[in-house]
């Protein structure tokens, strides 16, 4: 399974980072990993939000796929740094996909997909 970055490690704040959209019809399962140099210093009351955001109408409007929260010092089971699991199962039809990555204070960090 290729992994791919999406949001390389750069300045987030309350802002969203918005991805490139790609299109996307039927169903299958990502995984999308947080990235960061300073992960483990950074301070941990800062909450990192990450969403897969989807929209059926060209990207006028987009609907909240699969929201989650990080924080700084908080590693997944495996020891690496926090991950969704994020799966359409659905048959909704052709869509757009995109992330949307924001951050409650200053930080660097960015995210990966492995698809």
């Amino acid at each position: 399974m290729p992994t791919v970055t999406i949001f390389p490690i750069d300045v987030t704040t309350t802002t969203p980072r918005l991805s490139q959209t790609v299109n996307y019809t039927g169903s299958g399962a990502a995984l999308f990993r947080a990235l960061s140099n300073t992960w483990a210093t950074d301070d941990p009351a800062i909450v990192v939000s990450f969403a897969v955001e989807q929209s059926f109408d060209g990207g006028t409007n987009w609907q909240t796929m699969c929201p989650t929260t990080w924080t700084p010092q908080s590693f997944a089971k495996d020891g690496g740094l926090p991950a969704l699991q994020c799966t359409a199962g659905d048959v909704l039809g052709s869509r757009l996909l995109r992330g949307n990555l924001s951050a409650s204070a200053t930080i660097s960090v960015g995210v990966t997909a492995t698809v």
